[in-house]
């Protein structure tokens, strides 16, 4: 937990008070800066601010537009995998999307076999096993990630002994926590 409230803290709130100007915070905006041609926000970042916990819920309420402005805020729903399903001309990913089925609840099911209800309901019912796992399963696939990388980035070894029983969600982020801040010491 404290590693979670640390990362909230340098992460977004340090930021914001460093950004801030004149009461306000204004990010930039990239299409460039990614590798993955993903949009980007920076300086600071106001699109990762995580929203699965209480906390990451409070640190995205101070965000308020100014006085007779708006503020937007969008989620693509898979637009990237949308796209590539259309380019593509993917047969199952077609599939998944005209029948208006969540892709990375599909992968999660796929991937987890204790992922039991229905495909749209994974979301609200394994948000970490869908978040954490699935979706840089298919980002990864559709911007190139080679095996190992992917195997690397989702911690595989840990993936398989959550996925086998043999460690719980609270074990696995606590060992992952632990191995992240080893590789970057």
């Amino acid at each position: 937990e404290w590693g979670n409230l640390s990362k909230l803290k340098s992460t977004y709130i340090d930021a914001f008070l460093r950004e801030e100007y004149e009461g306000r915070i204004y990010p930039t905006y990239s299409l460039t800066t990614c590798k993955t041609a993903r949009s980007a926000s920076q300086n600071p970042n106001f699109q990762n601010i995580p929203v699965h916990s209480k906390e990451g819920k409070r640190v995205k309420q101070a965000i308020e537009a100014k006085e007779g402005n708006v503020l937007v805020g969008s989620d693509l729903q898979a637009c990237e995998m949308r796209l590539f399903a259309l380019y593509s001309q993917d047969v199952l990913l077609t599939e998944i999307f005209a029948k208006g089925l969540d892709i990375h609840g599909k992968v999660c099911k796929d991937i987890f076999p204790y992922v039991d209800c229905e495909i749209n309901e994974v979301k609200s019912k394994f948000p970490f096993e869908r978040n954490e796992v699935t979706k840089r399963v298919g980002f990864g696939s559709i911007y190139g990630i080679s095996g190992r990388g992917l195997a690397r980035n989702i911690n595989a070894s840990l993936i398989t002994q959550l996925k086998d029983g043999k460690i719980t969600r609270e074990e696995f982020e606590a060992l992952r926590y632990s191995d992240e801040q080893g590789q970057d010491a």
